[in-house]
């Protein structure tokens, strides 16, 4: 007789399964103009941002009525997926119905609102191992974050002086603050991570942890 399924592999199914989808239906670009491909592309930015938002409220309601500590760091998810949602918006609305480009833009001031309360949100989930966390481990999450950091910097500040026409200070100084704000928010999700063998880890905690790696990884690379 087959063991039942748990319902953690239920959710690794359907997160798979969501991935694939929306990879195979981003596939078809290349078969479809801006105006068509439009219909494809801007719901996405509602619906992802969105299932997101209703998400966190539910977690952190949940948890406040618990009187759970982490009823504060989701508190702060929730504000900072809140502004990113905004931004998207902000951002899709530049992109797709003034077709202008959105950068820089007031969608940029959102997206870097967010940063401090993800990076709050993940210092106050590693407070229960705080005191397992060496000076050797913090050393170690900064310098991994830093060797990040510094390329990118350089990188920018090239591609800034290459752009047609340059860039103004203000325009400038968003592009800097991204890997900064990326690589700050690296820190806390390296040490998280580095921590979940030693502690017991809720499932949830740990798609979140590996879910912020990736994000913060390829929001630091594009």
């Amino acid at each position: 007789r087959q063991k039942p399924i748990k319902k953690e592999y239920y959710s690794i199914i359907f997160l798979v399964a969501s991935l694939v989808v929306i990879t195979l239906v981003y596939q078809i670009r290349p078969f479809l103009d801006d105006s068509q491909f439009f219909w494809i592309s801007f719901p996405s930015f509602v619906i992802v941002p969105g299932t997101l938002i209703i998400f966190s409220i539910i977690v952190t309601v949940k948890l406040y009525k618990q009187k759970h500590f982490q009823s504060k760091a989701f508190l702060c998810f929730t504000l900072g997926v809140s502004f990113w949602f905004t931004a998207e918006q902000i951002w899709a609305l530049y992109q797709y119905v003034y077709d202008v480009d959105p950068f820089p833009s007031m969608a940029d001031i959102f997206y870097i609102t967010s940063y401090p309360f993800f990076i709050t949100f993940l210092l106050i989930s590693i407070k229960p191992i705080q005191k397992s966390i060496s000076k050797k481990v913090w050393l170690f999450a900064f310098t991994l974050a830093f060797a990040f950091m510094v390329p990118l910097l350089l990188l920018n500040f090239y591609a800034s002086d290459q752009s047609e026409g340059g860039l103004d200070l203000f325009s400038k100084s968003i592009v800097f603050t991204y890997p900064i704000l990326s690589s700050l928010q690296l820190v806390p999700a390296i040490i998280g991570i580095m921590f979940l063998t030693k502690k017991e880890a809720s499932y949830s905690w740990m798609l979140l942890l590996f879910g912020f790696f990736v994000f913060i990884i390829s929001d630091i690379f594009y």
